[in-house]
């Protein structure tokens, strides 16, 4: 097995730092309710939603990935069913695919980590839980750190960025603030489809070092937003910790069923051509 020698130091540190911050989560109120037709406030607000409990879920230390797979491995937040009042299903293994994408006649590498999510117990207990698969990318910058982090859309539901604030500020400088109804800088002033293809719904900080985001999932099995380690969770109260193991996305079943073909075929990312088409990439990222 092999790992990167300090990974395993940055997690624990990350971890650490995200029990302490749970603190300042708690000052928050309890998540906004959603409403309106507009996708894109809808998925505006969800991420800025707040879970009243939840279970933090961290990588094991002796992980079959190191690398940059290893140095980035997320933190899970796994919300408490509030009508249930029962801890979640945590996963035991996330994979991670490895790649790069050319944006602008550059590479840039990128990482898919994904893993099946098992479904709420039914009350009686009977029965095995249904399984959904969830995911996300990472797209690094010159400098090794995060510039994007990207959940995939559905035939009905539009793929969800979230911006480096380095990049944001650089967009600011170069174009000036965002021109309604856009939000963001680093956004294009490409034409806004209806539905839209994808919305721009947060900007993260920059951590201090190369490490992965926390990953908020709801409790209906469905990411809701990805934030720094380096911010304060969106939980009021962890109740309860459990552990995964990284595996290559190659030893994924999805992989083995499609003899390579690792992602499940549900999850749509946006093309290198629709990302460059979307957003304002800055020689300096």
């Amino acid at each position: 097995m092999r790992s990167a020698n300090r990974a395993p130091m940055r997690i624990a540190a990350a971890a650490t730092a995200l029990l302490l911050l749970v603190s300042a989560a708690g000052c928050q109120t309890s998540r906004p309710p959603l409403g309106g037709s507009d996708p894109s406030e809808t998925a505006r607000q969800e991420a800025r939603q707040t879970f009243a409990e939840a279970w933090l879920v961290k990588p094991v230390e002796a992980s079959n990935e190191g690398g940059l797979p290893g140095l980035f491995a997320p933190l899970l937040v796994l919300e408490t069913d509030p009508a249930r009042g029962r801890p979640p299903n945590p996963p035991r293994v996330l994979w991670v695919e490895e790649q790069s994408l050319t944006i602008h006649q550059r590479p840039w590498p990128q990482l898919i980590y994904f893993w099946q999510s098992p479904g709420p117990r039914s009350r009686e207990g009977a029965g095995r839980p249904a399984t959904v698969w969830l995911a996300f990318r990472i797209l690094l910058g010159t400098r090794g750190q995060p510039v994007l982090w990207e959940l995939p859309g559905t035939e009905d539901q539009p793929s969800r960025l979230f911006v480096a604030r380095h990049w944001e500020e650089a967009a600011r400088q170069s174009f000036g603030p965002a021109t309604p109804p856009r939000h963001f800088a680093a956004e294009s002033d490409m034409p806004l489809s209806s539905p839209p293809r994808a919305v721009v719904v947060e900007t993260f900080d920059d951590a201090p070092m190369p490490m992965g985001p926390i990953v908020h999932v709801s409790h209906q099995n469905r990411i809701t937003a990805l934030i720094c380690r380096c911010s304060p969770v969106r939980v009021q109260r962890l109740s309860g910790q459990a552990w995964y193991e990284l595996q290559p996305a190659s030893a994924s079943p999805r992989a083995a069923v499609t003899g390579g073909a690792a992602s499940p075929p549900h999850l749509r990312w946006l093309t290198p051509d629709e990302l460059e088409a979307r957003l304002r990439w800055l020689p300096e990222l």
